[in-house]
């Protein structure tokens, strides 16, 4: 066997190309898995009750998922002080479009919960009860 000299250009190639792998790697199996999808809340819209005792707050948790999948979404309830009686987390299937206002079908305040109908396209119509002492 002839002994092959590598070149120092070479080997620092090669550990450049290997270092851009590994961070590659690093970076975008977390990206993947939605670790920096949710760093952003945005508020959408609020609603006061009838009585003025209670404001529920919807919000986009990030950004939908990649291509066309599910958005998080996330309801706050607080009181008229504005501290937090209640949080729900939960999602919207509307091929992976923005949460919107029109995505609230219908709100309804009742004596011990307030009731929300969730819309979307790619979804059938889904209640979520939000009590005010949970």
């Amino acid at each position: 066997a002839i002994p092959v000299k590598k070149s120092k250009s070479f080997i620092c190639f090669s550990v450049a190309v290997l270092c851009f792998a590994v961070l590659s790697v690093i970076l975008i199996i977390p990206w993947q898995g939605g670790a920096f999808n949710k760093l952003t809340v945005t508020d959408i819209t609020s609603y006061e009750s009838p009585d003025g005792s209670y404001c529920l707050i919807y919000q986009q948790l990030g950004d939908p998922e990649w291509p066309f999948g599910k958005t998080e979404v996330r309801f706050t309830l607080n009181d008229c002080n504005n501290n937090t009686l209640n949080t729900v987390d939960t999602y919207i299937q509307n091929d992976g479009a923005l949460a919107h206002k029109g995505n609230i079908k219908s709100i309804e305040w009742t004596e011990d919960s307030v009731i929300v109908i969730l819309q979307a396209s790619e979804m059938s119509d889904k209640e979520i009860v939000i009590g005010y002492n949970e």
